[in-house]
Order: C-alpha cells, then sequence, then structure tokens
C-alpha cells in the first residue's frame, strides 16, 4: 500500500491529521519527501469524498483546458504539494481500504462545481462596498447591505483557543529595558488606531514569537527593543482568520453552503494582515477595526492572523489585556535588517 506524507499536501488539517495518525517514513511514495509523518492513502478518504459530491461531470467550455478533478482540487483549495496528485487522489479514493465507491469516468472527465461559485466573489464583494463606505461616506451608519450573522455563523467554525500557560511575546521600542508593568497595552488617552483597535480603545498586541514581535514595531539598525514575555492566565477563545481550510467545516450537515463562503473568510484575513504604509492607517484600518469589533461584541476575546511584517509566526490581538500577564523582559539591539522588495 502506497503512503502519502504532510508534505504531500498544503492544508493545515490534513497535515494535523497524518502527524497525529502516521509513522515516520524514510521516503513518501508521492512527493518524495524524507522523514516526514505518514498514512496509508486511503485513510483520507472521508476528507475528499465531500468534494466528489459538490463537482460534477459537464461539458467543457469552448476554448477552455479539460479539468479533472485532482485539478479542480488544487486550483480551488490548494491542496497539493506533489506532481503525483492525481495518482494520490485515485490512491485515497478508490485504493483497497476505500468503503465507497465511485465511478472511474468521474476521475477522466472535466468537472465544475455543482454549487455555484466557490471563491465568495459575492460576499468579498459585499465587504468591500461596506468597507469603502465605512472609509469615505458613512462611519457609524452605512447603509450598503451586509448581513453581519453570515459572519458570526462562519467564526464559530474557525475558534482558536489557547490554554493556560500559553507563551505570547509583545516588543516595544525603548532606549532602556523596560519591565513587564511597562509592556501592556497603552492607556486610552495614549491609543492610536491600529490595525483592530479604533483610535482611544486599546487591545493588546502580541506574536507567537519573539522575532514576529520584533518586526511588528518595525525598527531600524541599532534601534534598542525590550521585549515581553507573556503567559495566559486562564483560556483564551479568538478567532483564527490565519489559514481557513474547507476540512474545518467537513462534518457540518451544511458543508456545501459554507465552503461556498471560504473566498470570502481568507479576503478577510487577508485584510487584517494587508501592510499598510504608516500614512495609510488612518482610513485603512477601519475595516479591519470593524471587523474586530463585531467579534469582540459577539463574545471572543481577540482575534489570531498572519503578520504583515514577519513570515515566522502569528499575531494574536487581545480586547482583555488581562487575559495574559507579562512575566519577564529582554532588552536587544537591532544589528540587522531583512526586507522583501518588488518592482513599484
Amino acid at each position: 500500500m502506497a503512503l502519502c506524507c504532510t508534505n504531500c499536501f498544503q492544508d493545515f488539517i490534513i497535515d494535523a491529521f497524518i502527524e497525529k495518525n502516521g509513522t515516520a517514513l524514510a521516503k513518501c511514495d508521492y512527493c518524495g519527501g524524507k522523514r516526514f509523518k505518514a498514512v496509508e492513502a486511503s485513510l483520507l478518504e472521508d476528507f475528499l469524498l465531500r468534494f466528489v459530491d459538490i463537482y460534477e461531470p459537464k461539458k467543457k467550455p469552448v476554448k477552455s483546458p479539460v479539468v479533472l478533478f485532482y485539478r479542480r482540487l488544487e486550483l480551488d483549495w490548494n491542496l497539493f504539494n506533489t506532481s503525483k496528485a492525481n495518482e494520490l487522489v485515485l490512491d485515497i479514493l478508490t485504493g483497497p481500504l476505500s468503503s465507497k465507491s465511485v465511478e472511474p469516468d468521474f476521475f477522466n472527465t472535466h468537472v465544475e462545481s455543482a454549487i455555484g461559485d466557490l471563491s465568495g466573489t459575492e460576499l468579498t464583494q459585499n465587504w468591500k462596498e461596506f468597507t469603502k463606505e465605512l472609509r469615505f461616506q458613512n462611519r457609524f451608519f452605512p447603509q450598503s447591505p451586509f448581513e453581519l450573522s453570515v459572519l458570526e455563523s462562519l467564526f464559530v467554525f474557525i475558534e482558536c483557543a489557547f490554554d493556560k500557560d500559553s507563551i505570547f511575546y509583545r516588543s516595544r521600542v525603548s532606549e532602556e529595558k523596560l519591565s513587564p508593568a511597562n509592556m501592556g497595552r497603552p492607556p486610552e488617552d495614549k491609543a492610536k488606531s491600529g490595525r483592530a483597535n479604533p483610535i482611544g480603545i486599546p487591545y493588546l498586541y502580541l506574536a507567537s514569537k519573539d522575532k514576529t514581535a520584533l518586526f511588528e514595531v518595525r525598527p531600524a539598525i541599532k534601534d534598542l527593543v525590550t521585549i515581553g514575555n507573556f503567559v495566559s492566565n486562564d483560556l483564551i477563545m479568538c478567532v483564527d482568520l490565519r489559514d481557513v481550510s474547507p476540512f474545518q467545516f467537513i462534518k457540518d450537515e451544511n458543508f456545501e453552503d459554507i465552503i461556498g463562503k471560504l473566498g470570502y473568510l481568507r479576503a478577510l484575513g487577508q485584510d487584517l494582515s494587508l501592510p499598510l504604509h504608516p500614512k495609510e492607517t488612518e482610513l485603512g484600518y477601519l475595516p479591519t477595526q470593524y471587523l474586530c469589533e463585531f467579534i469582540k461584541s459577539k463574545g471572543w476575546d481577540g482575534v489570531v492572523y498572519n503578520s504583515a511584517m514577519c513570515k515566522e509566526g502569528y499575531n494574536v490581538v487581545l480586547f482583555d489585556d488581562t487575559k495574559v500577564s507579562c512575566v519577564s523582559t529582554t532588552h536587544y539591539i537591532v544589528t540587522g535588517s531583512s526586507h522583501d522588495y518588488e518592482p513599484a
């Protein structure tokens, strides 16, 4: 029986399943990866069966290429990290351990979504129109139609729990080493407009790694920076907008309806992580501030999102800083800098 490994996929839910249930493999049968955890391909059947139901064979559009089932999974969900994706899909769904029979012709013909647009285009466009109104027309009483109930129903599936004693980091540019008591959120009269917080309403911005926290304050070479080590005092429940996987919703009876909105969730996460020039932040952060205020109003403790400044780690913004305590600080001097760049 052929074994597939965590390196074969680009989905964190599948990777977690293989990591939990797999064994170390000298070399993967599909991607050639070495020393990754691996499982027999058919064990992943339940992950892909729901997708068999949302795609159907259709007549190929004129001048368009044939798109087979495995390719649809690549294009719509970015699932694979192997050139043998077609072979892997066949082994998952038609292998010796497969429990459900899928017609062989299904894998050899052009398929398209049977449930309409999977990119969440309409919702994403509604969000763009809504946030444009927030920035330039009506700040407190927007008129654009926007279904907040849709957001709440989706956020339930992507919440993230941090147990007591989870570790986070926060940094501040400072000539002298700051004490733990000085590493919390700013007072209300000094709370500037931020990615998640409106002006005058302070939140606590944390990071999962000290390097991520350092990059977030955009220090210059030779700057002195204090990094605080924070520990959670209790369970913390956040909405996680880093990565969104269709497999987070796989067991829900409304799966087909939900995954049509995943493109929208991804767009929200990208908005929250989007790097902005300092001159743009006053208006640029209004949409994400609104989003975070809504999440806070529904009882979550914070939001998790990718860092705009550092590819390593992620950020956590907490609405209530009493959820964590700063237990120690370290003083650093910035000795180098790393910047990505592209043609303007």
